[in-house]
């Protein structure tokens, strides 16, 4: 690391201060975003960066860093001049520029004549008399080459690789078949794995597949001379008299030598042997038998009848297990999900929504889509959560989403649709999607969700969607007409494929069969083409039914077909079903009767049938080797595999192993940790990820506590009531926001109250961005922030045309034809001029207004009648009402006004 010594000239003084002094520098990513690239060390105060990246150099006036160059290293930098001192790897300074050393070379120089030369090669690589690195693979087999004189390439082989032997020419050839190492073209002296070499060292000799890998007889040759003696074969074979493997009876896993029957104790689980000496299946519910009536331990959901009756009695329903006891009494070992075990033993139902429960009423686990809340109940998850999953806020009694999918913000615990934008943010005043574009950095487009923005981001501005042009007034773009793929702000350019444009420049949909058309020069429409299964008469522009069932197109005539529906096959003209006859069948492309591929859960038997996997296996096949047996090649989740049936992981842990029938948990669903005992033990409430002894994170709403150890609720952590999320402990447990329409404060220490009227506001600023009164704005300039009333239209009549209101203008007034007019006030407390006011309208009994200059009484926004002039100033018109009516609203004001000082100071 380059140290640097400054001169900081302060107050006419100056003083030499070397670079280890300094005392705030920031890290390569601070340097980075203040605007000083590649610089790994800068003071943040006044933005001077002291140490660059590796190729780059130091400003004179450090400012930033300069590249050094394409393929330097190391620099300097004098007097505007940058000149490289040190190249990077695998290039070389040459006359003041970095020179590629050449493929396979290591290390390079520059020889007298300026040519760049190799000093040292990779391996693989051998360095010849020019200087030039040439690989070993140019000599066919070779693994290791050295220079030569002598040969055109500059290079001879010195170790050949295995499967090859080294000629006198310095070169390699290739050893017999299955040949491993040799020593000429006619002997070998090691077989491959699975091979075994014969008795004069002439060739290798298979070993069957069946038989043991270490077992396969060296120089012995079986009655089929393509293999090698077998001395012992794998289970389900035997090895014969003449040492050749043969399949043991069906389901047999150890059999006699010299007939293949089985041997007692050595049929499949699930199999007895008979008297026969053949294995023969037990009855369905028996995992073991003795014979075909006889169980002696039952398959899952099954139990015992008694201590001396040996049939298998289902369990009670839901049941996954049971005892003999138990099922003798109607009750189970374990309930299936979505149920739990009462008092009796009996499975009865969970909740609604629920996984798993302890009572009727208390869920412990919610189904996928749902939240778990403070009552042990289940509510549902907001629309397009990630994995349709949520939290819950115990402060609210509300579910909300903390993550959200590709295409969606999250803002305001919801996930909101970004409807097409490259970078979206929801915004709060207005409860629009802005979509912003980001290629030159300076365009925001604010878009209205009622108009389902469609534009994408580019550096000219917004491009729309196909359907869509872009609406300068509206700032937005707005969908083209129906049918109309293509157009502008007053008329469309192209219709869709369906669609033809007609003499007005409308788009009108093709009638069926038509699939494309155009229009006549006599304005009527004429077929271009037809829909699947017509044929279509180009001199005629129309379209013709194929006769031919199931024909999707009949290009020459209707009674030709030309191609059928999916699922036939055409055959003599006619469409021919394709759909397999194999049960469990999911491809028999060639012939409907063979199976190709078997649905999933099944395997593809060597006699055409597809075979159920066995319970907890996802992917099966047939053991041919193995007399056909299915095995299991991968279990389903939550299921582990270990040369036996896949053994079930245990209540929720996602992958486990599984060793002499023992099935030890290795990672847990969230919220979930393994215990000492390899199963999984729930992380303490609201914890996502712990261990046995600390928790990591919560859900949104709780952070991590000062001992590390659980989850405490926001509005407990930081102290602050009505905080919905915060940090953890360790960063200082602060609340990042309030819940509802609260306002956080700007030291992080308050959720404030809404303002009035205020639906939605800016935290710190106390902006309010949405009114919660449809009659009220935000207003502008001096109103900036304030819910005021919209303006209506001066003496307006009762009826629809009463709210045909002008919006206001900042100061509260706007005028309609001549006739000015005013806010319309209703009785209650109102902010005018950043003061609190009261005011009051109201009309006599008779319908007429108590005071000169007022008009006749007319409707307000919501259908009382009013008294109103119109305006003198920027004010609201004066209100009269009688002296009773005044005493009351006059204490009515001043018990809400000591209210609100109260809230505010």
């Amino acid at each position: 690391m380059i140290r640097i010594v400054l001169v900081l000239c302060l107050a006419y003084s100056c003083q030499a201060q070397n670079s280890n002094s300094i005392q705030t520098l920031n890290t390569a990513a601070e340097c980075e975003a203040n605007g000083l690239s590649y610089c790994t060390a800068c003071q943040n105060d006044i933005y001077k960066c002291y140490e660059c990246s590796t190729g780059y150099v130091l400003k004179s006036d450090y400012s930033g860093c300069d590249s050094c160059g394409t393929n330097c290293a190391e620099c300097t930098s004098s007097g505007g001049t940058i000149t490289c001192t040190k190249c990077i790897s695998t290039y070389i300074l040459n006359a003041g520029t970095c020179s590629a050393c050449s493929t396979g070379c290591q290390e390079c120089y520059v020889d007298s004549a300026n040519s760049v030369k190799c000093k040292t090669c990779y391996t693989g690589y051998a360095l010849n008399y020019l200087g030039e690195c040439k690989a070993c693979s140019l000599i066919s087999g070779c693994g290791e080459c050295a220079a030569s004189n002598s040969s055109s390439t500059g290079i001879t082989c010195s170790k050949c690789n295995t499967g090859y032997y080294s000629t006198d020419t310095g070169g390699c050839s290739s050893c017999l078949s299955a040949c491993k190492t040799c020593s000429d073209a006619t002997s070998c002296s090691e077989c491959n794995t699975g091979y075994s070499l014969n008795d004069d060292s002439t060739s290798c000799l298979a070993c069957q597949a069946s038989c043991k890998s270490d077992k396969c007889s060296t120089g012995a040759v079986s009655t089929n001379p393509t293999y090698a003696k077998c001395d012992e074969c794998n289970e389900y074979y035997y090895a014969d008299s003449n040492s050749y493997c043969q399949p043991c009876t069906a389901q047999c896993k150890q059999c006699d030598s010299s007939t293949g029957l089985c041997n007692d104790g050595q049929c499949n689980t699930q199999y007895y042997l008979t008297s026969s000496s053949i294995c023969d299946s037990c009855p369905f519910q028996c995992a073991t038998c003795p014979n075909n009536t006889h169980c002696t331990i039952c398959n899952d959901r099954f139990a015992l009848k008694s201590t001396t009756d040996v049939t298998c009695d289902p369990c009670p329903s839901n049941c996954p297990t049971c005892s003999l006891t138990q099922a003798a009494n109607g009750q189970c070992g374990t309930c299936a999900t979505g149920f739990y075990k009462d008092s009796n033993g009996l499975c009865q139902t969970c909740p609604s929504n629920c996984d798993a429960c302890t009572s009727g009423s208390v869920c412990s686990t919610c189904s996928s889509g749902y939240t778990l809340t403070d009552s042990n109940t289940c509510l549902a998850c907001p629309n397009n959560c990630t994995g349709n999953t949520c939290s819950y806020n115990s402060t609210d009694s509300v579910s909300f989403c903390t993550a959200c999918p590709s295409y969606f913000v999250l803002e305001g615990f919801l996930c909101w649709p970004s409807l097409g934008c490259t970078l979206a943010a929801y915004n709060v005043s207005t409860n629009e999607v802005n979509c912003v574009c980001t290629s030159d950095g300076s365009v925001d487009i604010t878009t209205d969700q009622a108009n389902q923005y469609r534009g994408v981001c580019s550096s000219s501005g917004i491009v729309c969607d196909a359907g869509y042009y872009y609406n300068e007034a509206a700032y937005n773009c707005t969908a083209c007409p129906s049918g109309c793929s293509y157009c502008n702000s007053t008329m469309c350019l192209t219709c869709d494929s369906a669609y033809r444009m007609d003499d007005n420049g409308q788009c009108q949909s093709c009638n069926s069969p038509c699939a494309t058309c155009s229009t006549s020069g006599s304005g009527l429409e004429q077929c271009e083409s037809c829909v699947s299964g017509y044929n279509f008469d180009s001199g005629a522009k129309s379209c013709s039914v194929c006769t031919v069932g199931n024909c999707a197109s009949c290009p020459s005539s209707t009674s030709t077909c030309g191609t059928c529906n999916a699922g036939y096959t055409l055959s003599n003209n006619l469409c021919v079903s394709t759909a397999c006859t194999v049960t469990y069948c999911s491809s028999c492309p060639s012939n409907t009767s063979v199976c190709t591929a078997c649905n999933a859960g099944y395997a593809l038997k060597a006699d055409n049938t597809c075979a159920k996997c066995p319970t907890g296996c996802g992917v099966c096949t047939e053991d041919t080797a193995n007399n056909n047996v299915i095995k299991c090649t991968a279990c389903s989740n939550y299921y582990a595999l270990n040369n036996k049936p896949c053994a079930y992981c245990g209540p929720n842990c996602k992958t486990c192993t599984q060793s002499n029938g023992d099935v030890t948990c290795t990672e847990c669903d969230s919220g979930y940790t393994v215990d000492t005992d390899g199963t999984c033990k729930s992380c303490p409430s609201h914890c996502t990820s712990c261990t046995l002894t600390s928790c990591s994170s919560c859900d949104a709403g709780y952070g991590v506590s000062s001992d590390g150890t659980g989850c405490t609720a926001c509005s407990t952590l930081t102290g602050v009531t009505s905080c919905a999320l915060c940090t953890d402990s360790s960063a200082g447990g602060k609340c990042t926001s309030c819940t509802g329409t609260k306002i956080l404060s700007e030291d992080q220490s308050y959720c404030h109250d809404a303002i009035l009227n205020c639906a939605r506001a800016e935290d710190h600023t106390w902006d309010c961005t949405t009114c919660s009164d449809s009659n009220r704005v935000v207003g502008v300039d001096e109103y900036r922030g304030k819910c005021i009333y919209r303006c209506y239209v001066c003496g307006s009549s009762e009826g629809s045309n009463r709210l045909n209101y002008t919006m206001c203008n900042g100061d509260g007034n706007t005028y309609n034809d001549t006739t000015e007019c005013t806010f319309d006030c209703v009785i209650g407390i109102e902010q005018v001029n950043e003061e609190w006011a009261f005011a009051y309208r109201g009309c006599s009994t008779n319908g007429t207004c108590a005071t000169a200059g007022q008009t006749t009484c007319t409707y307000g926004a919501d259908g009382s009648k009013i008294c109103t002039r119109c305006c003198d100033a920027d004010k609201c018109n004066d209100g009269v009402m009688s002296d009773d009516a005044a005493a009351l609203f006059g204490t009515f004001y001043l018990l809400l006004s000591s209210l609100i000082l109260s809230r505010f100071l």
